[in-house]
């Protein structure tokens, strides 16, 4: 999906920064090139999803999970995101 400006909520900004495995960018190329995307299932709001992409690490496969709001303007405001190696507990066959 094509974002032409990412806003960072203040908070999941505060929280890159807590996280070593996780950077500013792995978040962004995540939101830009997500192996997976759907509507966040925990929120009714219609602008509101889940971007995924698999990583490869020393400690096997990681899933960065990124949530979102979608301006519908070309804008996404990174609302949350987090890192997991329990990739087949989120990663989604149906989408």
């Amino acid at each position: 999906m094509e974002f032409h400006r990412i806003i960072w909520a203040e908070h999941s900004e505060r929280r890159i920064a807590e996280r070593r495995l996780l950077s500013r960018q792995m978040v962004e190329e995540t939101l830009r090139e997500a192996e997976q995307r759907f509507p966040d299932p925990n929120h009714h709001a219609p602008d509101r999803f889940i971007a995924e992409r698999r990583y490869s690490r020393n400690r096997g496969p990681m899933l960065v999970r990124v949530f979102y709001a979608d301006g519908g303007d070309g804008t996404a405001v990174i609302v949350s995101s987090y890192p997991t190696f329990e990739v087949s507990r989120y990663w989604r066959t149906d989408v």
